[in-house]
């Protein structure tokens, strides 16, 4: 089970140009990062590669938010929101967006 950490005041800001990219399997689990993701999120690579996506959600995110975004993309649609992460006591927030990316079998990622 997940242990939300406190949260703190201290919000980290980074560049426009920054996008942060990740994918994951359909049970959460992260697939792939790009390196702003990386760096952003105060993690490693293998920190971050096949753990739960929850490890960088930020303890206020509701529930509901998640059960949202799902559920439309099990509708087959694009979910588009505004997301909070963080990392021990470093707060981002971000535009995000989602959609469906099927890979078909004996294909690679």
């Amino acid at each position: 089970m997940k242990v939300n950490l406190s949260v703190t005041r201290h919000e980290q800001s980074y560049p426009e140009h920054v996008q942060l990219i990740s994918t994951t399997d359909l049970k959460g689990c992260i697939t792939y990062a790009n390196q702003d993701f990386i760096d952003v999120s105060g993690f490693s690579a293998d920190e971050l590669l096949h753990k739960s996506h929850n490890l960088v959600r930020h303890p206020d995110m509701p529930p509901e938010a998640f059960a949202d975004l799902w559920d439309t993309l099990k509708r087959g649609q694009f979910w588009l929101g505004v997301r909070a992460q963080a990392q021990e006591s470093v707060t981002h927030a971000a535009k995000a967006s989602a959609s469906l990316c099927r890979v078909w079998p004996g294909s690679t990622t």
